[in-house]
């Protein structure tokens, strides 16, 4: 970088010290200054086939070369414009030289010249002094906003990381292990919405405000409302509502005082929630951030369906070629998360964090809280006991291979789609623990009953539950796997399946990325033309 700004300065210096020497050098072209210069015959100077052009000399197209050459050094070098100014001076410095020298002008057109060369290059060295403070001012405000951004996002995770130390790590580590869903009768007070929160969480809300208004997420109070009495849900996070935002249907989601997961988990998921865009991820409405209050409201789709782990449990019963679909469209959406740079793992993958809806049983990811992005100051994975991996029960995952975890995770989802029954029933949590700090992972009891697709399910299964995440398949090859079991199983495809495949498989070929769009373009671009002209 040091000898790139080095480079640029020398050439700036060289353009600067050039410039005045060629302004010198005009007057050298010049027929009657270079007589004058030289004590020569203008007589030499005449073309002998127009001896009409001597009648007319002028001092025009000297000044039109000073002033074309400084308005081109002005606007199309790379030249700071104070550099410019000691070309200014001797342009003025070479016109007085040659006012002496006799300019054919006369007397009274010379100080004219000299004003209007001084006027114009003085305009070009402002023009050029504005622009470059206008660049400097959009500079300056992209690295405010750049810094405003990075400084919200640090306060977002410093708020989870704060209020994450203020609680007991037994009462966490408890609360991880156990993550049940406190489901209770009777209504609850508006007074529980309010989260337990430290002296400082109003600033760090305002740090959140700054940040919805900069990526014009966040919701005014006067645009979201609910009752407290349309609960749609309640959990280790606190509670879900359904609200109504500027006439749309949404689900509100805000913590609870006594939640086991509170602020931070939810603030965790306004940080991922606001970039992710995927039709298998519930989408972000906004968040409405209340300072003086300390209140957080995060709004989301309402999705009208029901949780996986529920509609499998219940009555409702999902046919095979839904049940497919459902595990395609989980994939789906973590080689999304998986695809991201950086990555991103949901953290707490299981079925009741699948929400499958009712009009087409397409899946879609919910519960965002545990999600955390690999780097390396990403806090440790969360999550279920009987599907979390045996490296985040033992807490010695590397972040780096956190989308490995999730992978474990939908192994087990796996095999509970297939069989509608809870893994590993028959083992407590501690054994479950145990088992991971020998790094063992405890087998799956088949029921005797056929299973849809068994033979291809278990071996991705199998693979997916590997002790080590090295072992494990990513998502994408997963996709791979799972999806002709359509074909040679089910001989079909749910809606859109085939072209988004399609398409992937294409997009799978060892190609640079910008060539295999330039690629598909074309070919776009080639098919349309063909079917215009076949109209």
């Amino acid at each position: 970088m040091q000898c790139v700004r080095a480079s640029t300065r020398f050439i700036e210096r060289s353009i600067a010290f050039t410039v005045p020497l060629i302004i010198f050098a005009i007057p050298h072209m010049d027929h009657h200054y270079v007589s004058k210069m030289f004590a020569i015959d203008d007589v030499h100077f005449m073309d002998s086939n127009n001896p009409e052009c001597y009648n007319y000399s002028s001092d025009s197209r000297l000044m039109l070369s000073w002033i074309s050459l400084l308005t081109a050094a002005h606007f199309f070098l790379n030249v700071r414009w104070f550099m410019l100014i000691p070309s200014q001076l001797a342009g003025v410095l070479a016109y007085g030289v040659c006012a002496i020298l006799g300019s054919p002008e006369g007397a009274f057109n010379v100080p004219m010249n000299l004003a209007l060369f001084c006027g114009v290059t003085a305009l070009a060295s402002m023009a050029k002094r504005q622009l470059e403070n206008n660049e400097r001012l959009l500079r300056v405000q992209l690295i405010s906003e750049r810094v405003a951004r990075f400084e919200s996002d640090f306060k977002l995770e410093q708020a989870q990381s704060s209020i994450s130390s203020g609680r007991s790590s037994p009462n966490r580590r408890s609360s991880d292990l156990q993550s049940v869903v406190a489901w209770r009768n009777g209504q609850t007070g508006f007074t529980q919405f309010i989260f337990d929160m430290k002296t400082d969480c109003k600033e760090q809300l305002e740090h959140m405000v700054t940040l919805g208004h900069q990526e014009h997420w966040l919701i005014e109070a006067s645009q979201l409302s609910f009752n407290p009495k349309n609960l749609i849900g309640r959990g280790n996070y606190g509670v879900i509502l359904a609200g109504d935002l500027l006439g749309m249907p949404v689900a509100v989601k805000l913590p609870l005082a006594n939640a086991s997961l509170s602020l931070p988990d939810l603030a965790n998921e306004l940080r991922f929630l606001r970039r992710a865009r995927h039709p298998h991820i519930v989408a972000f409405q906004g968040a409405c951030i209340l300072p003086q209050a300390e209140i957080l409201f995060l709004v989301e789709e309402l999705v009208n369906g029901t949780s996986l782990q529920a509609l499998l449990s219940g009555s409702l019963q999902l046919n095979t070629m839904e049940k497919h679909g459902v595990l395609l469209g989980i994939l789906r959406a973590l080689r999304y998360l998986h695809g991201l740079v950086p990555s991103v793992a949901h953290g707490d993958l299981k079925p009741s964090n699948v929400l499958v809806l009712d009009r087409d049983k397409s899946p879609k990811l919910i519960d965002f809280g545990l999600a955390r992005i690999r780097h390396s100051h990403s806090r440790q994975l969360g999550g279920t006991p009987r599907y979390m991996a045996p490296e985040v029960l033992t807490k010695t995952i590397q972040m780096a291979k956190a989308d490995k975890a999730d992978m474990f995770s939908f192994g087990r989802v796996i095999f509970f789609v297939l069989t509608a029954a809870n893994p590993l029933q028959g083992l407590s949590v501690q054994d479950v623990v145990s088992q991971a700090e020998r790094n063992q992972v405890p087998d799956l009891q088949w029921p005797a009953t056929s299973v849809p697709f068994f033979e291809d399910a278990k071996r991705l299964i199998d693979s997916c539950l590997k002790p080590s995440p090295d072992d494990r398949p990513t998502a994408e090859t997963a996709v791979a796997w799972l999806f002709p079991c359509f074909q040679a199983t089910l001989g079909g495809f749910p809606d859109g399946a085939h072209l988004r495949d399609s398409i992937n498989r294409d997009n799978r070929t060892e190609v640079d990325p910008e060539t295999r769009l330039v690629t598909s373009c074309a070919a776009a671009a080639r098919l349309y033309l063909a079917q215009k002209n076949q109209i």
